[in-house]
Order: C-alpha cells, then sequence, then structure tokens
C-alpha cells in the first residue's frame, strides 16, 4: 500500500514513505512518487499550515487503467500550483485496505478511481461519513463501481456500497459495450457555456477505453458529454452519457466521467475537462 501526502515535501525521506508502505510498488514507483512529492511541493511554504489552497483527496484501487500512473502526473503537471494533493492508494499487500483513508475528510474534493473494492467498515465509513457531509465528488470511469462485486457477497469483514454509483452520481452503470467498437464523443448542445466544457465545446474525442452503458442517468444529472458507439460498418449505434454533473440529495455536488483509459489521459480534452470538473467543485 502506498499513502502519499504531499505535505510531507522535501523532508520526507525514503524511510519514511517505506513505513508508509511505498516499498511494496517497487523501488521505480517509490522513486517515482518521492520526486513528484519534491516536485509538487516546491512553490509551497514549509509548513502546511501556511498552506491556504484548497485539498484535492485522490482515491486509487484499480489496475486496468493504471491511475496509479496517470493520476499523479495528472496532478503534478495541472494541479500543483492551486491545489494540495493528498493520495490515498489501495495497500498493494493487502486487497480491499486503504491505509491513511482518514486524510480524505478534511479535503475540499474527493477523486475516486477505484475499481470493485470492499472495504473495511470503518474505512468504507469514511467514505460515506465524507459524501453525507454534502462534500464535492468526482468520479473517474471504474469509480461508478468502486464499492461492489459482481454478483459476489463482500468478504468477511469487508463492506460493500451497491448503490454508490445512483446515490454519488446520479449514474446506471450496467456494463460497457464491445471494446473494438470506437465512440465519438462531444459536448451536448444544450450545454456548451458550463464552465467544465466551456473549453472542450467544439473538439471532439475518440473515446479510447469502451463505451460504458451509462444510460439513463437520474433525472437531476446534467449530462455534459455523449459518446456515440460506431459500429465496425461505420454506421452510428447507441449513444451513452460520458461525463455528466448530479446535484445530490444530501446537498454536494458530484461529475463523473466514464473517461480514464491512460491515452485519454494524454489528451488535452480530458486534461482540461478533470481540471475544469475540480475547479467547479470547489467553487463557491
Amino acid at each position: 500500500m502506498f499513502f502519499y501526502n504531499c505535505q510531507f515535501g522535501h523532508r520526507m525521506s525514503v524511510r519514511a514513505l517505506n513505513a508508509f508502505g511505498v516499498a511494496a510498488f517497487g523501488p521505480l514507483t517509490a522513486l517515482m512518487l518521492f520526486l513528484l512529492s519534491i516536485s509538487l511541493q516546491s512553490d509551497v511554504a514549509a509548513s502546511p499550515q501556511d498552506d491556504r489552497r484548497p485539498t484535492v483527496a485522490i482515491m486509487i484501487g484499480e489496475p486496468e487503467y493504471n491511475t496509479s500512473e496517470t493520476l499523479p502526473r495528472f496532478a503534478e503537471q495541472f494541479l500543483r500550483d492551486d491545489y494540495r494533493v493528498v493520495f490515498v492508494m489501495e495497500d498493494s499487500t493487502a486487497e480491499n485496505r486503504f491505509p491513511g483513508i482518514d486524510q480524505i475528510t478534511d479535503a475540499d474534493v474527493l477523486v475516486i478511481s477505484v475499481r470493485r473494492k470492499t472495504l473495511p467498515k470503518e474505512q468504507l465509513d469514511v467514505v460515506r461519513q465524507y459524501v453525507e457531509a454534502g462534500k464535492p465528488v468526482i468520479g473517474i470511469r471504474t469509480a461508478n463501481h468502486a464499492f461492489c462485486l459482481r454478483n459476489q457477497e463482500a468478504p468477511q469483514g469487508c463492506a460493500q456500497w451497491p448503490e454508490f454509483d445512483a446515490e454519488v452520481f446520479g449514474g446506471n452503470y450496467t456494463g460497457h459495450h464491445a471494446r473494438d467498437l470506437p465512440s465519438t464523443v462531444r459536448v451536448a448542445e444544450s450545454v456548451k457555456t458550463h464552465p467544465i466544457v466551456a473549453g472542450v465545446s467544439d473538439q471532439e474525442l475518440v473515446q479510447i477505453g469502451s463505451l460504458y452503458k451509462t444510460a439513463p442517468v437520474a433525472e437531476a444529472a446534467n449530462v455534459l458529454l455523449n459518446g456515440e458507439l460506431r459500429g465496425n460498418d461505420g454506421k452510428s449505434g447507441s449513444v451513452e452519457p460520458v461525463a455528466w454533473t448530479f446535484e445530490r440529495s444530501d446537498g454536494g455536488r458530484s461529475f463523473y466521467t466514464s473517461l480514464g483509459h491512460p491515452a485519454e489521459f494524454a489528451n488535452p480534452v480530458c486534461q482540461k475537462l478533470l481540471r475544469a470538473a475540480i475547479d467547479w467543485a470547489v467553487s463557491p
């Protein structure tokens, strides 16, 4: 497991990193994250109490899309000047455990990239309490099935949250379309001035990952991006929501996108989208 907190800055030694379990990720990953901690702190005062930037907590626990690599790179490139970043990573030696998860409690926004994990009840309760406090949540791709297994009971001592997608994102994930069928993603016509998509409203994206089956989303959801499936014959197929906002019953706001393939993280459209979503989430 690795729990990474940018506030340690330059003084965080390799020994300290190992104390948080970073060695379980291997020396190269440990070195990358240590150097990232130095980079993210280069312009910040030595005392974390002096850091007035909003805190973004990023929770990662999925092996399929390598967000343990893409999200730290995104944070270093696009968040370092305006946000303090805290990473909470799944323990690589103890599945379903997220040491350091209590650090999300004081975050201003929580970004989730987790896939089918059943956490110990006390850890999942930390996420529940964060949501119930009406704080903003951002979901990346597999986040809509973050805390439940597929047609299985949770292991002993662990808990599930199968309603997480519907309750937190207003979503309706039921699977994905065939991986070999490309989809074209465009901004919905009615929302081109929305702050999350204003910078990408005239651009389109060929989605690299499979198109998720997300329709229909909740009535309170505001769809920003739609993905249109293209068949092998070039004809149009299904249309699915790819990104939307959602005003939750607890008063909080959420943003979800089914984008998140490693190649999509390298696309300027996706980079602008995620940065704008974080800005929107913390805005008054």
